[in-house]
């Protein structure tokens, strides 16, 4: 998962290693590029790869090893989608969920 720069969020397979600090990378909605190793998060999903597979091969291997639906399970994807559920809310929205809030930590309490 990318971290940071203009593709934040996405996931890609790292596809070779260039030099200590960064790989070749390359997913479904990032296209094959150098990406700094210090700007992504690993996760443990792994497929099988050749080493600096063509597009349409690695590709092949991303659906094989249904990767969309392993990272969707996984803590980092919820969290992304919990974010990005709480930036698109409406200032009632943010009001209603600061009520409930308060509420749990009165029932905690007692």
């Amino acid at each position: 998962m990318l971290k940071e720069g203009e593709f934040a969020g996405k996931t890609a397979v790292i596809l070779d290693v260039i030099d200590l600090n960064r790989v070749l990378i390359q997913g479904p909605s990032v296209p094959r590029m150098p990406f700094l190793i210090r700007h992504t998060n690993l996760t443990r999903i792994v497929i099988d790869v050749p080493r600096a597979a063509r597009t349409k091969t690695m590709m092949k291997c991303w659906t094989a090893a249904d990767v969309d639906a392993k990272f969707a399970s996984t803590n980092a994807a919820k969290k992304l989608a919990r974010n990005e559920i709480r930036k698109n809310l409406t200032d009632f929205d943010r009001f209603k969920v600061m009520l409930a809030q308060k509420k749990k930590a009165h029932i905690l309490r007692a």
